[in-house]
């Protein structure tokens, strides 16, 4: 989460931390919705949805995916994916969960 308020107020964004209010995304900021996961690994292969990500994805329309890859490096790197890219992966919808790719890492 630090990480990724630091991210959007470095573009001049203004989060807000609104993880506390069950609505399926963890910052509002200049309209974006985002949802924040973290990921140890830097190639993480996939992160999944839970059931209030799931209600927001399909309600929301400026919704965001914001994944922290590489938690335990120095530098770690950030995949955003808007709700429109999340719509072209392959999603296992039983579980929710959303495939990564090595090109998606900025």
């Amino acid at each position: 989460m630090d990480f990724v308020m630091a991210f959007e107020r470095n573009k001049k964004r203004n989060p807000k931390d609104v993880s506390k209010t069950k609505c399926g995304y963890d910052i509002r900021s200049k309209g974006r919705k985002i949802e924040v996961k973290g990921a140890a690994p830097l190639n993480q292969p996939f992160v999944n949805f839970n059931k209030y990500n799931i209600a927001a994805f399909k309600k929301e329309n400026n919704l965001w995916l914001y994944i922290v890859c590489g938690l335990r490096n120095k530098k770690p790197k950030l995949i955003m994916l808007n709700k429109n890219k999340i719509l072209k992966r392959k999603i296992v919808h039983s579980l929710w969960r959303i495939n990564l790719h090595r090109s998606d890492l900025k």
